[in-house]
């Protein structure tokens, strides 16, 4: 037999099992070192020696111990269900469940962590002989700690020094082990657990007579980190036009000056190319005097060719004209005579970085008539020869009828066919001149009336014909912002989404994808100056009127503005909720802006309304009688009540109106091109805002994915009447702002609110809602979202 380890207890000896005078399991056996050994097998035995201090003299005869052979183990089934075991705490922690226990029983939980029954302490049962790496007993873990690979000794268990929680409940127990505790874990775990009474006698069959059970558990998803706290809101007066950082003057749109000034927010200016000085010999060219007013021009440049009076056509020129001087453009002599002026310049100019638009104008060169008779400017100033003697015609495709120039047409051989056809012509000819750079040609006339609705009614064909002809658009009067609404500018009036029979007006994405890189132009020029005040209505309107107009403009991804420089001024230099001096840097940043580059995006509330007696707008709504549900009726003309315009953003539940946001312009005012607004018994007005307890949003899906992809950060910023004190939040799915406590004073205010997060419609089919707390109604005239992923 060999020397046995020093550690007392249960050892490890390599003997014969002739040194044995018994080999039965559990049996009391007597050792007699110098007896002769008859058998030749050598196995392991575990031997405890059984005298009373447990004291072994080793190779004493007599000395008496008992042993247990080493045989070769497998696990066997676990008969019961009741324990358990899987990893909590962000996996952290090893959760072991035991049921079926009552309380001041003591548990021990077994653990076979490397699912090898070869190592850790084992116990030869009538069903097998399975090992254990550690022990959970109480408040301990033990790890067990063999002199070999293996044994059964009870006091090869070691405490370690970490603590662990058992829990006691009615029937049950539970205990938290460290996973940095034990070694050799994985996703598989050999657990059993026996109960024992208060006095530590067993209780039911002895482990691991039982078996081990195998538990397979899966990695516990981890823990979300904690939610970071919302980042506070903010609370400014009047509208907050403010951007990201990043925000710039974008170099595919801006603002144009009609007139002198040094506007920080203008991208260039706007100039004119006399005919007759640019070609006063047929076939002679002459651009110098344009080239030295180009090269003193700051910015990009807006170019109007004057070819549509008699008063701008060179001597040589014989085109029939007009009483008030404008060029009969449906005779031969016009295309025949133009076309080498066109094509010089769009030789020399149509490459030109600094162009950006050139105006394709078709009729409209009249002045003003004096006793019957229209006088040309004279001299040699290039001011006086392009706006003196009372100049009222810019070549916008109309005809004056209070002036008689439709008949006088008709008289002059203009025909609904000739009409068409000369037009096209006309087309044309630019188009072909200008090739590759056609998108910079502006055409004057997308849309609206001319004349006798004869010729109306050819519009659509001749839009259609502008459209795919490649090239652009500069219209005028977005002043009158309801005035455009027809297809033809991609617009739509939609039902559905309103509690007062009022409609929302869309635009077509498709549309501004097929208008993008052309000059898509307006001018918003009616503002501050003298003159304006005199045709536009009073200076208490004027602020609202610039915003209203500017925003209609954004909606249908008008880029460039004809302005003026004086109304510039005056809106500066206005204190109004409006913030027009902001409002003006902030158009600079946002014309001509697309999807994949914008900024922002925006929603416009209230109630504005088209009147349905005017061929400006849509068919459908014209005549009083119409079925359209947005349709509503006052007296003998019907009207069209709007909810709301947007750009790449939308208000998608029901709201209604507020009465109390009201803008009057009464026809004594002579509010200029807003003859759309209807006549509610007597009075002309429009409401600016709409009421809720929560408003749901929704961003424009190609906006989102093209900007930010799945993770965007935006700021909300709701404009509203603070007319109580109360508390707003912004909702997503992505969870709650924080809450924003407001003044009200009455005052227009604006609350900001920072939220991030994936917005794809997953909350209530929207992107975010704005509400008050206590459900009560808020007053909202515009939302805005800035994106500030860059």
């Amino acid at each position: 037999m060999e020397e046995p380890e020093t550690e007392a207890g249960w050892r490890e000896y390599t003997i014969t099992s002739a040194e044995a005078n018994c080999i039965e399991d559990t049996q009391t056996c007597s050792y007699t070192p110098q007896e002769t050994l008859s058998e030749g097998d050598n196995l392991i035995w575990w031997v405890k020696a059984l005298n009373a201090n447990e004291e072994t003299s080793y190779g004493a005869e007599g000395l008496q111990f008992k042993v247990i052979p080493n045989v070769v183990r497998e696990p066997v089934p676990l008969t019961s269900s009741t324990v358990s075991a899987k990893k909590v705490d962000n996996n952290t922690q090893l959760l072991l469940s035991l049921g079926n226990v009552e309380q001041g029983e003591h548990i021990q939980f077994f653990l076979d962590t490397d699912n090898n029954p070869d190592t850790g302490y084992f116990y030869d049962g009538d069903n097998g002989v399975i090992g254990a790496d550690y022990v959970v007993e109480n408040q301990n873990i033990m790890e067990f700690q063999p002199i070999g690979s293996s044994g059964s000794s009870w006091s090869n268990w070691k405490t370690l020094p970490d603590a662990i929680m058992m829990n006691r409940a009615t029937n049950s127990a539970e205990a938290k082990v460290a996973l940095s505790t034990l070694s050799g874990i994985g996703t598989t775990i050999q657990v059993n657990a026996q109960v024992l009474d208060e006095s530590w006698n067993l209780i039911g069959e002895a482990y691991p007579a039982t078996g081990m059970k195998a538990i397979t558990f899966s990695e516990e998803a981890p823990a979300p980190a904690p939610a970071p706290a919302p980042a506070p809101a903010s609370l400014t007066n009047g509208f907050d036009w403010s951007l990201p950082s990043y925000a710039a003057r974008s170099d595919k749109g801006g603002m144009l000056a009609e007139g002198s000034g040094d506007d920080p927010d203008m991208s260039g200016a706007f100039l004119e190319v006399l005919w007759s000085q640019s070609e006063p010999s047929q076939g002679q060219f002459d651009f110098s005097h344009f080239q030295q007013r180009l090269d003193q021009t700051n910015g990009v440049v807006l170019v109007r060719l004057e070819v549509n009076s008699q008063c701008h056509a060179p001597d040589w020129a014989n085109i029939p004209h007009l009483n008030n001087q404008s060029l009969q453009f449906w005779k031969p002599q016009y295309v025949e005579q133009l076309k080498g002026f066109i094509t010089a310049f769009a030789n020399r100019y149509k490459d030109n970085p600094k162009i950006v638009g050139v105006h394709l104008g078709i009729a409209d060169g009249e002045y003003y008539q004096d006793n019957g008779e229209s006088n040309c400017p004279s001299g040699n100033d290039f001011n006086s020869l392009v706006y003196g003697s009372g100049r009222d015609g810019w070549g916008e495709f109309w005809v004056n009828e209070n002036l008689g120039e439709d008949t006088e047409s008709i008289s002059n051989g203009l025909t609904p066919e000739n009409f068409d056809s000369s037009v096209k012509s006309i087309i044309d000819m630019y188009v072909n001149a200008f090739g590759a750079s056609k998108n910079k040609l502006a055409f004057m006339g997308l849309g609206n009336a001319f004349g006798p609705s004869q010729f109306n009614d050819k519009l659509p064909s001749i839009n259609n014909y502008v459209m795919n002809s490649g090239i652009g658009n500069r219209d005028g009067e977005i002043e009158a912002w309801m005035r455009y609404t027809g297809n033809a500018y991609g617009v739509n009036l939609v039902t559905g989404n309103s509690t007062d029979s009022s409609c929302s007006m869309t635009f077509d994405e498709d549309f501004a994808d097929s208008i993008a890189g052309r000059y898509w132009g307006d001018e918003n020029e009616f503002y501050g100056s003298e003159w304006s005040l005199a045709a536009s209505g009073p200076a208490s309107n004027q602020s609202y009127r610039f915003y209203v107009s500017s925003m209609r403009a954004l909606q249908m991804r008008k880029n460039y503005f004809s302005v003026n420089s004086d109304g510039h001024t005056y809106l500066r230099n206005t204190n109004d909720e409006f913030n027009s001096g902001d409002f003006i840097t902030y158009l600079s940043k946002t014309l001509g802006r697309t999807r994949s580059d914008t900024p922002d995006a925006f929603v416009m509330l209230g109630e504005r309304t088209l009147s349905t007696y005017s061929g400006l707008f849509p068919t459908e709504y014209k005549a009083a009688n119409t079925s359209e549900p947005c349709l509503i009726d006052a007296g003998n003309r019907g009207y069209v009540a709007v909810n709301e315009f947007g750009r790449w953003l939308s208000v998608v539940n029901p709201t209604v109106a507020d009465a109390t946001m009201r803008k009057d312009m009464p026809r004594s005012e002579n509010n200029w091109g807003l003859n759309m607004i209807a006549d509610r018994d007597g009075e002309f007005y429009e409401l600016y805002a709409r009421k809720s307890s929560e408003m749901l949003f929704d961003i424009n899906d190609q906006l989102m994915q093209e900007r930010c992809g799945n993770e965007c950060n935006i700021e909300v910023k709701v404009v509203f009447k603070d007319d109580r004190v109360m508390n707003l939040q912004v909702h997503s799915s992505n969870g709650a702002s924080a809450v924003l406590t407001t003044q009200g004073d009455g005052q227009t205010r604006t609350a900001t609110f920072p939220i991030s997060g994936s917005f794809t419609n997953g909350f209530n089919n929207a992107d975010f809602s704005v509400k008050t707390t206590d459900n009560s109604e808020l007053s909202v005239l515009m939302a805005r979202i800035n994106i500030t992923n860059q």
